[in-house]
């Protein structure tokens, strides 16, 4: 059987991508979820810090809030009452 090095670069990419993502989801799993418990004010990161910084790029900005959105619909629901 031949080597394809090319095969192993892209499921070593693959895996790498999905290592990120999954890092990133659980962060923002326990950023809502710690101020959910100890504020509930449903101020995240997202909220306070990124989404400012992205409102200068319309079309970006209501691409992140969609995403934020769902995103606290699947993993804390409870939260998005406490949204202001």
């Amino acid at each position: 059987m031949r080597r394809r090095p090319g095969l192993r670069y892209f499921f070593v990419s693959f895996v790498c991508t999905l290592i990120v993502l999954g890092s990133l989801l659980a962060l923002a799993r326990v950023d809502l979820a710690t101020r959910h418990v100890g504020f509930a004010d449903g101020r995240t990161v997202y909220v306070e810090q990124l989404r400012p910084f992205l409102q200068a790029h319309t079309g970006i900005c209501k691409f992140t809030d969609l995403w934020y959105n769902r995103l606290i619909e699947i993993i804390c629901p409870q939260a998005l009452g406490d949204s202001s």
